[in-house]
C-alpha cells in the first residue's frame, strides 16, 4: 500500500492543476436573436441567431452559420466577423464578394486551404467561398431544385442541398434529395456516390464518409464502397445511454469524430450531444434533455442545450456546439491545457517532463484508455485512495487498457520503463 500511495502523491506533482473535466462556457452569442451586430467585436457579445453547422480551418478559425443567411468567422481571439452573406435569403451574387451574396444556407464545409463551401439549399446551389479573394461563385445547381444531371456538369444540375464537404483530393460530396452526389475535381462532372443522406463527416485518415440521417447514422466505406447503419433505430425519442448505439433513438442534423475516433451527434430532438464509443456504446457528454439554457462553467452533462445543429472539434479536441435555440456557440473543454494553434496528434495527455514520450486517452474515458508509449515497461492504475486496481505491461507503441469495469472515479496511471523511469498521468474514469 505504501508504494501505491507514493504514486499518489508523485501523480499530484506531474499533474498539479492539470483537470479534464468537462466544463461548458459560451464560445460566440450573448443569448439573443437579432441582426448583424458591429463587425469585429468580440464573439461573446454579439448577437449570435440560430447558429447551425460549424468548421475549423487550419489557421483555427471557427465558422457557422447564423439565421438563414450568413456565415460568421470567429478568429483564434474571439473576434467575430461575416465572411459571406448579405443579410437576404434570395441568392445572386455570384463572381462578387461572398459578403454581398444572398444565401439560405444548410450545411458549411471548409477546406484544408481555407475555401468555404455552402450548401446553399432553398436557392438549390452549392457555392464556394475563394480564400484568397472572397468571391463567391456556384460550383453545383442551376437553381432548381431536382434529382437531374447526373453525370453532366455540376453546375448544370437539379438539386436541393442540404450538406457539402470534401475530402483529401478536392472531390466534393453534396448530399442532396435522399442520395450523396459526387462531384469530380478532375472533370467538374456530377454522379451518385451512394443511396442515402445526412450530414457529413469523414474519419481523419478518409477511410469513410460519416452522415448523420436524421434518426440514423450510415457509414460508407470509401475504398469498398459499402454502406452500413451503424446507429439508429429510426426513431428520435430518447430511450438511454450506456446501451448499443445501434439501438439507440435519436435525430441529428450534425457528426463529428474526435481524434481518438469516437463519433458525436447532436441530437437535437433530445437536446443532447452524444457520444458513441469504440465498443459501439451510446453516451450523453452534453445536456439534460431540457430545452433551456442554465448558465456556464459548469459539467456540460448537467447544463441545457436547446435544439444542438452543429458539432465541431479544434485541433486540440475541444468540441463547438452550435447551440441553436440558446442562440450560442458552447465550448466543451476536454483538453483545456491545450493551446488552440497547437496541433496535438490525439486527444489526451502528453507528459513532456520526460526524455520518454506518452500519450493516453480517450481522457475522460469509458472503456479502453489508449497508451501510445515511447518504451517498453509496466504499468499500474491505482484509484485515489492509492489502492491498485490494474495493473500489467505495455510495449512501445499503442497499447489498449481495458477499463469499462471500474468504477467511475479519478485514477492515476504510472508507467515504468526498463530504465525505472516512472510517468504519472491523473486519468478520469466515466
Amino acid at each position: 500500500m505504501k508504494l501505491y500511495r507514493s504514486i499518489i502523491i508523485a501523480a499530484l506533482l506531474f499533474v498539479c492543476g492539470v483537470s479534464y473535466a468537462q466544463t461548458i462556457t459560451t464560445f460566440a452569442g450573448n443569448g439573443s436573436s437579432g441582426g448583424l451586430t458591429t463587425e469585429g467585436a468580440p464573439a461573446t457579445s454579439t448577437a449570435t441567431t440560430l447558429p447551425a453547422n460549424g468548421a475549423f480551418d487550419a489557421a483555427g478559425n471557427y465558422y457557422c452559420m447564423t439565421g438563414p443567411g450568413h456565415v460568421r468567422k470567429i478568429s483564434p481571439t474571439g473576434i467575430i466577423t461575416t465572411v459571406a452573406g448579405g443579410g437576404t435569403v434570395t441568392g445572386g451574387g455570384d463572381n462578387g464578394p461572398a459578403t454581398a451574396a444572398g444565401l439560405n444556407c444548410s450545411g458549411i464545409h471548409v477546406d484544408s486551404a481555407g475555401n468555404i463551401y455552402i450548401a446553399d439549399y432553398y436557392n438549390f446551389k452549392v457555392r464556394k467561398v475563394d480564400v484568397a479573394t472572397g468571391i463567391i461563385h456556384t460550383i453545383a445547381g442551376t437553381g432548381s431544385s431536382g434529382s437531374t444531371g447526373n453525370g453532366g456538369p455540376a453546375t448544370a444540375a437539379n438539386m436541393a442541398p442540404v450538406d457539402v464537404i470534401t475530402d483529401d483530393t478536392g472531390n466534393v460530396y453534396i448530399a442532396d434529395n435522399n442520395t450523396v452526389r459526387k462531384i469530380s475535381i478532375a472533370t467538374g462532372i456530377i454522379t451518385q456516390f451512394c443511396p442515402t443522406n445526412g450530414w457529413f463527416c469523414f474519419d481523419k485518415n478518409y477511410h469513410y464518409l460519416y452522415m448523420g440521417g436524421l434518426t440514423r447514422l450510415f457509414r460508407q466505406n470509401m475504398s469498398t464502397g459499402v454502406l452500413d447503419t451503424i446507429a439508429g433505430t429510426g426513431i428520435a425519442a430518447y430511450n438511454g445511454d450506456g446501451i448499443p448505439a445501434t439501438a439507440a433513438n435519436f435525430r441529428t442534423y450534425a457528426v463529428a469524430i474526435d481524434l481518438a475516433g469516437n463519433i458525436y451527434l447532436a441530437d437535437d430532438a433530445n437536446d443532447r450531444v452524444r457520444m458513441i464509443d469504440a465498443a459501439g456504446i451510446i453516451h450523453t457528454v452534453a445536456g439534460t434533455g431540457a430545452s433551456t439554457y442554465n448558465g456556464d462553467n459548469i459539467a456540460a452533462t448537467a447544463a441545457t442545450l436547446w435544439n444542438p445543429e452543429g458539432l465541431a472539434f479544434d485541433k486540440c479536441g475541444n468540441l463547438y456546439i452550435a447551440d441553436d435555440g440558446n442562440n450560442r456557440v458552447r465550448k466543451i473543454a476536454f483538453n483545456p491545457s491545450c493551446s488552440p494553434n497547437d496541433t496535438p496528434s490525439h486527444v489526451g495527455v502528453e507528459n513532456t517532463n520526460s526524455k520518454a514520450p506518452i500519450v493516453i486517452y480517450p481522457n475522460p474515458v469509458w472503456h479502453e484508455l489508449c497508451v501510445e508509449a515511447g518504451y517498453a515497461g509496466s504499468y499500474i492504475i491505482a484509484n485515489i485512495t492509492g489502492y491498485a486496481m490494474l495493473q500489467g505491461t505495455v510495449v512501445a507503441g499503442k497499447n489498449t487498457i481495458p477499463m469499462g469495469q471500474l468504477p467511475a472515479g479519478i485514477y492515476f496511471i504510472a508507467l515504468t520503463g526498463a530504465d525505472g523511469e516512472r510517468k504519472v498521468v491523473k486519468v478520469v474514469k466515466e
